[in-house]
């Protein structure tokens, strides 16, 4: 017999009126089942529908009633499931890029451009900043960039949004703004600086929220944490144009007041990541502003918190350059590989490349954990090593402070450096465009493309970093940077679930991922011990994570003696 869950979801898939009694009754069903957004959209995908394609097929049947809200039930059905999207893609990525994925994005820029035309006060504010808000979730995680940012472009946001940072509603000024820092490029951010003022204004916010003793600002009729403001802010100044406005505009001062310790970790590493990022402009890397916030990143290169330590010497190092007392030891220039420099974000193509470059007795270095321990030694020696540089780029690649800082060391070395695009669509943008100046790129981001073009690649590379030695995983510690073949290191035992639930896939095992889902490296150390030690217990262990055919039980094995052994 179907559960009460089940027929609500068939009536609202089956129904084309959306504006009846019986339908928001199935969605208080659906929308509220269990604890909310997970256990409701892991249900919904059961039976083949999933939420973002509901919350399109509502907002192309009522969508219209944004433009005259009225309190009919249709309105009603309409605000709830708004509400609901929300509010739950604040805390869910996955609901957010399936939001993406379900045509969504278009409908509501359809229902902001009507809006748009009517006169101030022909709309309701909530319901406006409502539509803004599941905007806004849906492009702020990485995950929902990598995902959304091409959707959006092409639903016409940027154009779209440009007439919402002119309203006097302040909620939805700030709404607007914040989701095109995720979404414009270099030229159109220039654009919104100069006639949108939207840099000042975004500063004038981080202001308040840093000097108010919750770090909240009160805009409209919502809070904003000073770590949302200045990480919409940070996506702003990953355009070079937008950095003397920061500085012009008492920005810097504020930011390095986000580094004192009343500031949470997670708020201290993205204000270094923002002092970090505008160093890379030569006008502040030599302002008196800048060069006051050095005292405070020093103190926090002792700090206990490896990744605070990590980064504060980073930006140390483009901000006092190679007279830095955090800069790298010196190395010779001993050639000898092939660096493979990319963002987190394309590694499965990053590590295809590698392999065919391994097969075609190439030595090779990838970072393939992400740098552990003195990350800025490690990434030096590498360029300081190389023979010639692969570069993948993607729009992630260009809004890294750790991949640009790499790139700019890498020309500065005068290494050769060998362009790829690994993102489907990318064109080269800013400070990017200006780096490889007129050189030739090849087209990797999918692998027909790969396959077509790998072999350019390699012409291009030549006889540079030929070697009997295969490849050079990444150093995980500095000095496992000159270890020959693939240095599996113990840093492991010190992944986040995330990064544990990555590795799953990697391996050919994602079923793991619902069973093992609370897994962390340390879990996986102690699995190593039971494969290593406890052979019967190890089985049992796979057996009762699902893992029924010796096949995959094997690949378990092998994956985990690839990491720990």
């Amino acid at each position: 017999m179907a559960s009460k869950f089940q027929k609500s979801l068939d009536l609202l898939r089956a129904t084309n009126d959306y504006s009846t009694v019986d339908v928001g009754r199935a969605l208080d069903c659906v929308l509220f089942y269990k604890t909310g957004d997970i256990e409701c959209q892991k249900e919904a995908r059961k039976y083949g529908f999933g939420l973002g394609e509901l919350f399109a097929r509502i907002l192309k049947s009522l969508g219209h009633q944004f433009t005259a809200p009225d309190s009919s039930q249709g309105t009603r059905n309409l605000t709830k499931i708004t509400s609901f999207f929300w509010n739950y893609t604040d805390s869910c990525s996955d609901l957010g890029i399936e939001v993406g994925m379900s045509g969504a994005i278009t409908c509501i820029m359809t229902i902001l451009t009507k809006l748009a035309k009517q006169q101030e006060g022909g709309w309701n504010t909530k319901q406006v900043n409502s539509l803004m808000g599941v905007l806004h979730n849906s492009i702020r995680p990485d995950e929902c960039i990598t995902a959304n940012r091409s959707i959006y472009r092409q639903a016409g946001a940027v154009k779209i949004l440009q007439n919402w940072i002119h309203s006097s509603e302040m909620i939805l000024k700030v709404k607007s703004l914040l989701i095109l820092s995720y979404i414009t490029n270099e030229d159109e951010s220039e654009i919104l600086a100069k006639n949108g003022k939207a840099v000042v204004f975004l500063v004038s916010k981080v202001k308040e929220a840093v000097a108010a003793s919750n770090h909240y600002a009160y805009i409209g009729s919502t809070y904003f944490s000073a770590n949302e403001l200045l990480k919409g802010l940070c996506q702003l100044i990953i355009h070079d144009t937008n950095k003397k406005i920061v500085l012009e505009n008492g920005g810097v001062p504020v930011i390095t007041r986000m580094l004192m310790s009343d500031f949470s970790n997670e708020e201290r590493m993205l204000a270094i990541k923002a002092l970090w990022s505008l160093a890379f402009d030569e006008a502040v890397r030599k302002s008196v502003a800048i060069r006051e916030s050095v005292t405070a990143l020093r103190k926090l290169t002792l700090s206990k918190d490896e990744n605070l330590r990590s980064l504060s010497k980073r930006a140390l190092f483009e901000i006092e350059g190679e007279d830095s007392k955090q800069s790298v030891r010196s190395n010779r220039d001993a050639g000898g590989h092939v660096m493979i420099s990319y963002n987190w974000e394309h590694q499965k193509t990053a590590l295809k490349i590698r392999d065919e470059l391994k097969r075609s007795g190439y030595k090779v270095w990838i970072d393939v954990e992400k740098m552990q321990g003195d990350t800025l030694e490690c990434m030096a020696k590498a360029v300081k090593q190389a023979d010639v540089i692969l570069m993948c780029m993607s729009q992630h690649y260009y809004a890294s402070t750790s991949c640009r800082q790499e790139a700019k060391y890498a020309a500065k070395k005068k290494k050769a450096m060998i362009p790829l695009i690994v993102e489907p669509g990318y064109e080269p943008d800013g400070w990017l465009d200006i780096l490889i100046e007129a050189n030739l790129y090849y087209n990797v981001s999918s692998d027909k493309e790969l396959r077509a073009n790998l072999a350019g690649v390699k012409k291009d590379i030549g006889s540079r970093g030929k070697s009997s030695t295969d490849v050079v995983d990444g150093p995980i510690k500095p000095k496992q940077a000159e270890v020959l073949g693939a240095a599996v290191s113990t840093s492991a035992s010190t992944w986040s679930s995330n990064r544990v639930q990555k590795w799953f896939v990697e391996i050919g095992l994602p079923q793991l991922k619902t069973k093992l889902h609370f897994f962390k490296g340390s879990d996986l150390r102690d699995l190593y011990k039971d494969c290593r030690d406890n052979p019967d217990d190890f089985k049992q262990a796979c057996e009762e994570s699902g893992l029924k055919g010796n096949l995959d039980i094997r690949r378990l094995r092998a994956g985990l003696r690839e990491l720990f052994e």
